[in-house]
């Protein structure tokens, strides 16, 4: 039996496995029980983004609130994606400063 799909659009998630293994990914949207669809904004562009099992992510307890009106916009593009995601690979207060400004 599938148990539901822990992950939400706009969480951070980080890679456990594969070849991106350790490469901090943003949740697009939920593909299915065991998938969903992530972007990193550089080699996961958002008009590429990669399929993902949701067993082979670490999820962060952060979320972008409001991606499916960001989607909507017109300044929703790679380099946005690549601000939202840079804290999680540097600090903690610029991290909290990123989110913010998101929420």
């Amino acid at each position: 039996m599938d148990q539901p799909n822990p992950l939400v659009p706009g969480q951070i998630v980080r890679s456990k496995a594969g070849h991106d293994k350790g490469t901090v990914f943003l949740v697009l949207e939920i593909a299915d029980a065991k998938h969903v669809w992530v972007t990193n904004g550089a080699q996961r562009p958002l008009a590429r983004p990669k399929k993902k099992r949701v067993m082979h992510l670490q999820p962060y307890r952060d979320k972008i609130s409001g991606i499916e009106t960001m989607k909507q916009d017109t300044s929703w593009n790679d380099a946005k994606v690549r601000e939202l995601l840079a804290p999680y690979t540097g600090n903690r207060r610029r991290r909290e400063n990123v989110i913010k400004r998101c929420n």
